[in-house]
């Protein structure tokens, strides 16, 4: 019996990542404070603010020059993440939050796992649930609110998701 609910919480955090990665990863990118335009010629969104100085950073990872080109950095992992993301999905600022807000999508699974732990399952999914319709209205709502979304290059849900990791572990 251990087994099968073991591999039921696994099934149900699978399924609760990819539904919420894609539904935070589908929801369009909107005009924000750190995500102003989309400007002409090419009509797409440009980051701005400490968005502009994290994405600057993992472009000079990727130009070759270090971090933050050989300079001193205090936050060194989301550049890296945010180097990777550029490999995969490209330059354009609206794929790379695709990429973003589906790995993102792992926040509530882990919430999920969290909540299987110290209560119930049902407590969990429905945990996970307001969770991603949480990230969900904070994307939608990003042009009213300043608020932290998983569409935004900040380091806030980055930290989340480690702090719940070391609380599930």
């Amino acid at each position: 019996k251990e087994i099968l609910g073991k591999r039921t919480d696994i099934t149900i955090f699978f399924l609760v990542f990819i539904t919420t990665g894609f539904l935070w990863g589908f929801i369009p990118l909107t005009a924000s404070f750190l995500n102003p335009g989309p400007f002409p010629p090419n009509n797409i969104f440009y980051p701005y603010a400490d968005a502009a100085k994290f994405d600057l950073q993992s472009q000079s990872v990727l130009l070759g020059l270090g971090f933050n080109s050989g300079l001193a950095l205090d936050r060194p992992v989301y550049p890296l993440f945010l180097s990777i993301i550029h490999l995969i999905s490209g330059q354009l600022v609206t794929n790379n939050m695709f990429a973003q807000a589906f790995l993102f999508g792992v926040f509530p699974a882990v919430v999920y796992l969290i909540c299987v732990e110290l209560c119930s399952r049902s407590l969990g999914i429905s945990t996970a649930i307001a969770l991603c319709l949480w990230g969900v209205n904070a994307i939608q709502a990003n042009n009213l609110l300043n608020t932290s979304t998983p569409k935004q290059i900040l380091t806030d849900f980055p930290m989340a998701i480690m702090l719940s990791l070391v609380l599930y572990v």
